[in-house]
């Protein structure tokens, strides 16, 4: 059978009792335990730390650090803590932390962000320079004597009965000229051109399924109200008009877009070149003309009214676009 352990005590509580009686050491406990009887007692030996949460997997280990890339004998050695072997298990994984909080009003454009006094005015002050329109003097004025509570963000009656109308006109014609030389449910030449050049394909694609039903769609509800339209309400119709721009940004006017209609106009023309000649040319030039105007003014016209939705400070133009 086993000696039972007399390591009964916890660590320093003998240490506390011997110096309340006066003993120094060992030695002397050993000889007070024989003219008394009895035996000496032993601590238990230490219990290991626990990792502290979050820190699991670490370990404690004594190891000389080298500084600088020079050691010596005499360096004192540290106690530092190093990771286990699964320590790579207890770390989150980046995709599990979420970088936004829930119901971010950034993420909705519905939601007016919250901004401070000063860049809201600075916004509508902006917003209702002339080429813009997107705010009225009246409008203005409000937001500058609004300190203590935000005004309802009302757009121009102007702008929602004309401005508006005048941008969806440009898009509606890149569109249904592109939709003219290259229908959708032409599925012969949706053939040749996806064999011919699938890159070619995807920026006509892009544009020719320019959702103008639904901008038309919302303008017109928009407009049945026009001096009580709010900002918050063009927001499905920023988005429909910037998503087809912010895929095709980076398309060079001359090399991808003037390319794209040469090589549309090259397949009409071995299929009909009476028609290329009399009717495909002039439709492309009306649409390369309409998707140089929407690049150069329309996205920069709608760029204040984007800015109020999406950004709760003034932003000029170059750098809201990054």
């Amino acid at each position: 059978m086993a000696k039972k352990s007399n390591a009964i005590y916890a660590p320093g509580e003998l240490g506390k009792v011997r110096g309340k009686l006066g003993v120094a050491d060992d030695n002397e406990a050993k000889r007070m335990a024989q003219i008394l009887g009895g035996e000496v007692g032993t601590e238990r030996e230490p219990e290991p730390e626990k990792p502290p949460p979050g820190r699991t997997g670490r370990r404690r280990e004594t190891v000389e650090l080298v500084v600088g890339g020079r050691g010596g004998r005499n360096r004192p050695k540290r106690l530092v803590e190093l990771a286990g072997d699964d320590y790579e298990n207890s770390l989150t994984p980046p995709g599990s932390l979420s970088r936004t909080k829930p119901g971010d009003p950034a993420d909705d454009p519905s939601i007016q962000l919250k901004t401070s006094y000063s860049e809201r005015v600075k916004m509508d002050r902006y917003a209702a320079q002339i080429e813009f329109g997107i705010k009225n003097s009246a409008q203005v004025l409000v937001s500058i004597f609004s300190f203590f509570n935000e005004p309802q963000d009302y757009v121009n009656p102007h702008f929602v009965t004309k401005r508006i109308n005048e941008y969806y006109e440009r898009i509606e014609q890149l569109v249904t000229s592109t939709r003219t030389l290259f229908p959708r449910n032409n599925m012969k030449r949706n053939e040749r051109m996806k064999k011919t050049s699938p890159f070619v394909l995807s920026i006509l694609d892009t544009i020719r399924y320019w959702n103008i039903e639904q901008i038309a769609s919302n303008i017109a509800k928009i407009q049945s109200h026009p001096r009580t339209a709010k900002v918050s309400e063009f927001a499905d119709i920023l988005r429909a008009i910037y998503k087809p721009l912010f895929v095709l940004e980076q398309m060079d006017m001359e090399n991808h877009i003037k390319g794209a209609y040469k090589l549309l106009y090259k397949i009409l023309y071995l299929d009909n070149p009476m028609d290329a000649k009399d009717k495909f040319q002039e439709l492309i030039r009306t649409a390369l003309a309409s998707f140089a105007n929407i690049r150069r003014d329309v996205h920069f016209s709608l760029y204040p009214m984007l800015m109020k939705l999406i950004s709760d400070r003034w932003l000029p133009y170059e750098r809201l676009f990054i």
